[in-house]
């Protein structure tokens, strides 16, 4: 069962503002601020107009904390709290696992930190460069996950996982080579001084949109992430990067001419 609202029946206990913020843990002007944003509204109002609020609400709060202690913005975690296929117990679900992987991975640096301080505290011991090197690869993969958390949610990062499983690794290789050759076809026109409304451009980008639709499922969310991701191409980690800044602007813009935006 999808559950889009806190679950409350009319015995449950309510609570005032500053009663429910200091159960919960957090000020008043934070449950202030999830109410004017949306995030958040009071299950309920007394006589007078104070707010109130039931256990129930605590789920809620703790859904909105944890997705922006993931680097959510308030205006991804409104759309995807409110929206009617949301299912609190696989968001839950996905939360933790995500959450999980973060952990490992943080272990994993602690672990390497540990093992080169164990290294140089010792007079007999030196500097292995692979411990080293192990703790560089170790931040540079939570600084990658970090980058994708902050545009995708969760459940988004799940469904492409799930996706990707799906694939064999010839299909892999091909849609690398069919995006390898599109960015040639763009690097092409651009060097021939063609603008983004160009006829040939504008091919170039259906394939695009194409290849987009394909990669997302059609789903709306996944799109306006992916744009999100592109448009901010100075955060892309260099080892994700495929063509250049300029290429980037100009595949970024042809199609937002092919999509009318």
């Amino acid at each position: 069962m999808a559950l889009t609202e806190p679950i409350a029946t009319a015995e449950e206990k309510t609570y005032l503002v500053r009663e429910f913020a200091k159960r919960a843990g957090v000020t008043v002007r934070t449950l202030h601020y999830y109410d004017e944003a949306g995030l958040l509204k009071p299950s309920a109002h007394t006589a007078a107009g104070h707010r109130l609020y039931r256990e129930g609400d605590l789920l809620r709060l703790q859904q909105i904390l944890t997705l922006k202690y993931m680097g959510f913005s308030l205006e991804d975690i409104s759309a995807l709290l409110n929206s009617p296929s949301y299912d609190v117990r696989r968001s839950l679900r996905i939360q933790k696992d995500a959450i999980d992987q973060r952990i490992a991975q943080l272990q994993l640096v602690s672990r390497a930190l540990q093992r080169t301080l164990d290294t140089i505290s010792s007079e007999n011991e030196t500097l292995e460069w692979g411990q080293v090197s192990d703790i560089i690869q170790g931040v540079l993969a939570e600084d990658k996950q970090q980058w994708v958390s902050r545009y995708y949610t969760p459940e988004q990062q799940a469904y492409l996982s799930e996706r990707a499983q799906q694939f064999s690794e010839e299909q892999v290789a091909e849609w690398a080579q069919m995006w390898t050759d599109l960015i040639a076809g763009f690097e092409t026109v651009l060097a021939a001084g063609m603008s983004p409304q160009d006829p040939e451009p504008q091919r170039l980008a259906a394939r695009m949109a194409g290849y987009v639709e394909e990669f997302t499922g059609g789903d709306e969310g996944l799109t306006n992430s992916l744009r999100a991701m592109w448009s901010d191409f100075d955060q892309i980690p260099p080892e994700y990067r495929l063509h250049s800044v300029e290429t980037q602007r100009f595949m970024c813009a042809s199609l937002a001419v092919y999509w009318n935006l």
